[in-house]
């Protein structure tokens, strides 16, 4: 069931349909996901977003200029691809399109779409990246997750921030959980976190002097995706034996109660969860999120994200739920997080609440860098808090680590000639 209108550059893949009928709302969903059943199941780790409307008109400019820096030229380009002019009427029938959407319960959500090309050409998705990992303001929450940790440039700008009294949170996979696990890529990404992990150590002292934090974690669950209740159970009781994770999650008691009987909770309303297996899921998420510390600190904090947080969980395990009315229940309950916690800040406080998030095909390595054609989408403003659940359970799920022996014993050390080898590689992993 695919549409026909579909561009794809390598493995990475955006998906673009824009119906003849109605060419004003144009639909993507962004993900560093493929096609085909090594992507779906109890042991892929990833999440994808669809984005509908003029935001991403866009795509089928950057489609046909990468089939056109390919020498696919004039009628050779498929037709959907091809430059069409904007109807007399183009503005008027957004208009009415935000109209009918925000009738139906709908909001505005702000979004922009960003493209690395192949090549030497344009990398928008390196700017941005750059700009976001370098310039959030002190106190801010920087999560970094990625199947492919290599780039020291990005590793670099992330730890500048720490010093400058941000909190960063970097993420990889663990052998066992990385879905791929070539020693090569993984030689990469025992280089890089060893390095985070003695640049804790040597600079703890700085970092707490200037408030900031600079974690490493290694994601190695071994719970699969679909043991929803297993998963939160056991996320909840990894954040409460990390002190850095009960302060930088100052969970509301509603919170702290309604995770503390997760496994309680899901089986009364859908039936039963299975327990923890051997599974051991992939993490193959490509996307950040980022939170002012005035859009984070107070947030995390409210009763209302008891409410949001059961949305969320329910219609992950039931077979009965619809899911358009769960979405509606869902956004109800964000809305509803938004107005009360608005509500308690100053209008000086207001202006200094950011949130960001990006997600897309590009991992972090020098190869998405330079070399892939890669498509992500940025959302700023409360259009980015999607991914707050999201984001905190990958968190809470994985390992923090501040030794290079327990390093050692979920990425194994590559030999000598491996890292050697890895490190003249790197632009093409």
């Amino acid at each position: 069931g695919m549409s026909d209108n579909w561009m794809r550059d390598h493995r990475k893949i955006a998906f673009y349909d824009i119906s003849e009928a109605d060419p004003y709302r144009g639909e993507a969903i962004y993900t560093g996901m493929g096609v085909g059943e090594h992507y779906v199941g109890a042991t892929w780790e990833d999440r994808a977003i669809k984005v509908q409307g003029p935001a991403v008109l866009s795509l089928k400019a950057q489609a046909r200029r990468l089939l056109e820096s390919q020498g696919i030229t004039g009628e050779k380009i498929p037709y959907p691809l091809r430059t069409h002019p904007m109807a007399d009427g183009y503005r008027a029938a957004v208009e009415a399109e935000r109209t009918r959407l925000r009738a139906q319960g709908g909001r505005d959500q702000r979004a922009v779409e960003l493209h690395n090309l192949t090549g030497f050409q344009e990398k928008q998705v390196n700017v941005a990246k750059a700009t976001l990992f370098s310039l959030m303001p002190r106190g801010s929450v920087l999560k970094v997750p990625d199947s492919l940790w290599g780039s020291a440039l990005y590793a670099a700008l992330l730890s500048g921030s720490a010093f400058r009294g941000c909190r960063v949170l970097f993420v990889a996979p663990s052998l066992a959980a990385a879905p791929s696990s070539g020693w090569p890529q993984m030689a990469v990404a025992h280089d890089l976190f060893a390095r985070l992990i003695v640049l804790q150590q040597e600079f703890g002292p700085e970092l707490e002097a200037a408030g900031g934090m600079l974690k490493t974690g290694i994601y190695n669950p071994g719970i699969g995706v679909q043991e929803v209740g297993a998963r939160f159970k056991a996320a909840y009781e990894n954040a409460r034996r990390t002190p850095f994770l009960r302060r930088l999650f100052p969970l509301h008691a509603d919170v702290d109660s309604l995770l503390k009987h997760v496994d309680v909770l899901l089986p009364v309303t859908a039936g039963g969860v299975k327990p923890p297996g051997e599974i051991m899921p992939k993490l193959h998420l490509k996307a950040n999120f980022f939170a002012s510390r005035e859009g984070w600190d107070s947030l995390v904090a409210r009763p209302e994200m008891a409410q949001v947080l059961e949305a969320y969980l329910i219609p992950l395990v039931s077979t009965t739920v619809d899911p358009k009315e769960a979405a509606q229940t869902l956004a109800v309950a964000s809305e509803r997080l938004q107005a009360n916690f608005s509500a308690v800040l100053s209008p000086d406080e207001r202006k200094l609440v950011m949130y960001f998030l990006m997600i897309g095909s590009t991992n972090q390595d020098y190869r998405s860098m330079f070399m892939d054609g890669e498509a992500s989408v940025l959302l700023s403003g409360w259009s980015g808090v999607v991914s707050l659940v999201d984001f905190g359970l990958i968190m809470t799920l994985s390992v923090w680590i501040d030794d290079l022996d327990l390093l050692d014993a979920l990425i194994p050390p590559p030999t000598s000639f491996q890292r050697g080898a890895a490190r003249l590689g790197r632009p093409l992993m």
